[in-house]
């Protein structure tokens, strides 16, 4: 039932200078053959790659999958700088940047099925944030004086790559602008970390023990770290019947 505070904590780094990116070559064709050269490379986010065709009827296309799609010879298509991507026997060269961490697999769609094919792959970079979701949005609860009853809630991080989603659950009269202790409603865990793709199941409790009948309402605050969705109001509604006396001993008279 209590309410726990929800620390960020900032770690200062004295000098950080970011590294410096790097272009990397790749020659196309010519005296290679049908080959790029050369065909894999490791390289770090921000870095560049320049294909540059040494002779021969050839284009590089990236492959489905990739992080970072491009179709390019003599300019790219949709880019803006001419050239539609197609395969020219021209002496063409253009770079592509890379700032997206992953797999970059990539062919000639003319000589790709004869091995003409290449993979980039992409390594640093920050992961994307994590994406909370919450599962039910809302709470109704029916139960007799003195009784107690429960239900489940789940925070979910959808981001499948995402860096792991930190949750508090808090608990809030009417506004989560202003938290405080809900003496009848309870959170088990409130605190907790969620992985890319995970999820994470806490105990709503609701407890009539002392409570007058009648209906009461309150709302859960799980606040998170995901920066489109860092505070998700769950409403609470408890309906409090009195007890039926008559037969709460057991025998129909008093």
């Amino acid at each position: 039932m209590s309410v726990r505070g929800f620390v960020v904590v900032v770690i200062a780094c004295g000098v950080c200078a970011p590294a410096q990116a790097e272009d990397f070559q790749v020659s196309v064709g010519g005296s290679a053959g049908l080959a790029f050269v050369p065909n894999t490379l490791t390289v770090q986010v921000g870095d560049t790659v320049t294909f540059t065709n040494a002779g021969g009827f050839h284009n590089v296309e990236s492959l489905p999958g990739s992080v970072t799609e491009f179709r390019c010879a003599n300019g790219c298509d949709g880019d803006g700088a001419g050239g539609n991507g197609d395969p020219s026997g021209d002496p063409w060269t253009f770079t592509i940047n890379l700032d997206t961490p992953g797999s970059v697999p990539y062919e000639c769609v003319v000589h790709g099925g004869g091995g003409m094919t290449g993979m980039i792959t992409v390594e640093g970079g920050e992961p994307p944030p994590p994406v909370a979701e919450v599962a039910p949005t809302s709470f109704a609860f029916v139960v007799e004086t003195g009784e107690s009853a429960s239900d489940t809630l789940t925070v979910s991080n959808t981001g499948e790559a995402a860096s792991g989603l930190e949750f508090n659950i808090a608990e809030a009269e009417t506004d989560c602008a202003g938290t405080s202790d809900i003496p009848w409603l309870s959170a088990s865990p409130a605190l907790g970390t969620v992985p890319g793709g995970g999820f994470a199941n806490s105990d709503i409790g609701v407890d009539a023990n002392g409570l007058a009948p009648g209906a009461y309402s309150s709302l859960l605050c799980i606040l998170t770290n995901d920066p489109s969705n860092d505070l998700i109001p769950v409403p609470v509604s408890l309906t409090v019947n009195a007890s039926d006396v008559i037969f709460a001993n057991g025998f129909d008279g008093p």
